[in-house]
Order: structure tokens, then C-alpha cells, then sequence
């Protein structure tokens, strides 16, 4: 019985030395294997010439004395999505030099309406040609 499982060590730490000596030989042969990619660290997907695309609406709130909307967008095509927060009626204005647009018609107490127009970059004025009173808003439109 001795001799049995001294036995079956020895046959246990050859098959572990065989084995050992065979996966030794796979890694080499991989590695070694021409036609095989090279694993890389690098991302796949190249972003330094993403252009950043321009949001397709622009959400605008108007309340008496207050116009609330993002302080800069994208230049290109925008869609101006106007939404009259108040109780009396209003519109909206955007200009720049002799260059303007506006809704067609006035927005009642809750109605919204929107109009698209498309901006170049530059500083634009928005407003509610319907009152002196409410606050005038800067536009920055920044080229996309």
C-alpha cells in the first residue's frame, strides 16, 4: 500500500509537470503568433473629431416681467418653443442688427407656440415685443 500512493504521487507531480510544461508552450506559441492583434489600452473609438450637435428645441418661458430660457445654444437650425407662463397675453423677439424673427401671433395665458429660425453665432437680443416691462434677454448662438 505504501508503494501505491507513493506511486500516485509520482504520477500526480508528473501530470502537474506535464501540464505546467504544456501551458508554457501554449502562452509562447500565442504570443508568438504573427497574425494574431495585439491587445491595445487605447479606446477604440476616436472622439477629438466629434461635432457637438445643436439641441433640435429650445424651451422658452415668458411671465410678466421675466423671460426664462438657456443663456447660449449651437448656431444652425433651433425651434423656439415658447410657452406664456403669465396671465396677460405675450410673444417673443429675437434680433441682431437689422435681423429679426418672431412667433407669428401672440400667445394668450397658457398657450404655447414655437417658430425655428436658423442663427449664426453671435449675440442676440430676445424679447417681448408686447411690453416695455419685460427684462431683455441675452443670446449667445456659438458656432457648432
Amino acid at each position: 500500500m505504501i508503494l501505491n500512493k507513493t506511486t500516485s504521487r509520482r504520477q500526480g507531480f508528473g501530470w502537474i509537470v506535464t501540464s505546467g510544461t504544456f501551458l508554457a508552450l501554449t502562452v509562447v506559441l500565442v504570443a508568438a503568433t504573427p497574425d494574431r492583434p495585439s491587445a491595445s489600452l487605447e479606446p477604440s473609438v476616436d472622439l477629438t473629431d466629434r461635432a457637438i450637435a445643436p439641441a433640435p428645441d429650445v424651451e422658452v418661458l415668458i411671465t410678466e416681467y421675466k423671460i426664462e430660457m438657456p443663456a447660449s445654444v449651437v448656431a444652425g437650425e433651433i425651434t423656439f418653443v415658447v410657452r406664456n407662463g403669465g396671465t396677460e397675453e405675450h410673444s417673443l423677439k429675437i434680433a441682431r442688427g437689422d435681423w429679426e424673427a418672431s412667433l407669428e401671433g401672440n400667445l394668450g395665458p397658457g398657450d404655447t407656440d414655437n417658430f425655428t429660425v436658423t442663427l449664426e453665432a453671435g449675440t442676440y437680443e430676445v424679447t417681448c415685443p408686447l411690453s416695455d416691462d419685460v427684462e431683455k434677454v441675452r443670446l449667445e448662438v456659438t458656432a457648432g
